[in-house]
C-alpha cells in the first residue's frame, strides 16, 4: 500500500514518512496541551510542579522533533528499514506523553524513563549511523545517561528525581539553544 501511494500520488517516500512523523508528533503535542488544560482547571495547590515541569520538558522535545523532521525526509528515502527506524522515535514520544498525562504518573516513572532512555538511544543511533552531518549527538548521550540515572534511582530517592529533572531540563535547553543558533557538536 505504501508503494502504491508513492507510485500514484507522485509524492516521494520521504515526504510521506515526514508527514507520518509530524502527525504522530502532533498527536503527542495535543496530549500534552490537553493535560495542561486539565492541570489549569485544578487549583494551584494541587499541582505537582515536577510533573508539570516534565510536561514542559516533553513539549520541548516534541518541538525539537518537529525541527528534526526536515532530516526525516532524507531517512524516508532509504527504504523500508529506514521507514521503520523513522517511525520509532515519534512512537516513543507518543507513548511517553500517554504515560505522563496519567494521574498516577509518579508510580509510572520507571516506565516513562525507560521509554525516554530508549528514545535518546534511538536518536543517538540515528544521528551517528544515518545522518550525514553529525548534529548535536552529545546532548542525546548526556540525556540518555541522565535518564538512566533517573530510571534506576529516581523512584527510590526523591532528591535524585528532582536534581535529575533540573539537569535534564538544562540539557534540553542547551539543545534548543544549539539548534537555534545552528551549532553542530
Amino acid at each position: 500500500m505504501f508503494s502504491q501511494i508513492t507510485k500514484y500520488s507522485g509524492l516521494g517516500a520521504g515526504f510521506i514518512v515526514t508527514l507520518m512523523f509530524i502527525t504522530i508528533l502532533s498527536f503527542s503535542m495535543a496530549n500534552i496541551l490537553g493535560s495542561f488544560a486539565e492541570d489549569i482547571a485544578k487549583r494551584p495547590k494541587t499541582y505537582n510542579w515536577w510533573i508539570v515541569l516534565w510536561k514542559v520538558i516533553l513539549l520541548i522535545g516534541i518541538i525539537n522533533g518537529f525541527w528534526g523532521s526536515q532530516k526525516v525526509k532524507a531517512i524516508g528515502e532509504g527504504g523500508y528499514l529506514a521507514f521503520l527506524l523513522s517511525f520509532i522515535g515519534p512512537s516513543l514520544i507518543y507513548f511517553s506523553t500517554q504515560i505522563i498525562i496519567q494521574e498516577n504518573f509518579l508510580e509510572l516513572r520507571q516506565t516513562f524513563f525507560s521509554i525516554l532512555c530508549v528514545l535518546h538511544l534511538w536518536a543517538l543511533l540515528i544521528t551517528i549511523f544515518v545522518m550525514e552531518h553529525q548534529t548535536i549527538w552529545v546532548d542525546d548521550l548526556a540525556s540518555a545517561i541522565t535518564v538512566l540515572i533517573l530510571l534506576f534511582y529516581g523512584k527510590k530517592v526523591d532528591f535524585v528525581f528532582k536534581f535529575g529533572t533540573i539537569v535534564y531540563l538544562g540539557i534540553r535547553l542547551l539543545s534548543v539553544y544549539f539548534l537555534s543558533v545552528g551549532i553542530r557538536i
